[in-house]
């Protein structure tokens, strides 16, 4: 191969190494709660996004809850939490309102797929157990280990 040749395919090689987003992998899918107590129809069920990074701006970030496409926004720091019924949400959970996006989820408690992208990039999806019978838990990720397991107390 000519050495132009080469130089172009380490260039591209290079280009398409750039275009990687590595920030994508700081930010996962931590907690959710399909079924919660709240006496509104699961108007408070919710999904929990973690950045174990530096803060990253979501633009471009969609959450598939449910079927519902959810457009993310802002900065994520540590942690958000999507909900459909933020002043309810609040009342129940008494936690800073700024870490809260309010935004219509659908998780359903039979068990459900919910899935992180950046833009069309799969960040991660998680496939929960059926929560019919299991009120105000959770399943969440094991921080240390990555796994899943179901929490009796988010």
């Amino acid at each position: 191969m000519p050495r132009g040749g080469r130089i172009l395919i380490v260039a591209l090689i290079f280009l398409l190494a750039l275009a990687i987003p590595v920030v994508s992998a700081s930010i996962v899918i931590s907690e959710v709660m399909p079924n919660p107590i709240d006496g509104c129809s699961d108007c408070t069920e919710w999904v929990e996004i973690y950045n174990n990074g530096t803060p990253v701006n979501l633009t471009g970030f969609i959450l598939d809850a449910g079927g519902k496409n959810i457009t993310l926004k802002g900065v994520i720091e540590d942690f958000i939490i999507i909900t459909e019924d933020k002043s309810i949400f609040l009342a129940i959970w008494q936690i800073n309102q700024s870490k809260i996006l309010n935004d219509t989820t659908s998780l359903n408690n039979s068990g459900d797929v919910v899935v992180l992208y950046n833009s069309s990039e799969l960040i991660e999806y998680i496939t929960f157990p059926s929560f019919s019978s299991l009120d105000n838990q959770t399943y969440a990720r094991i921080p240390d280990t990555g796994n899943w397991t179901l929490c009796q107390t988010p």
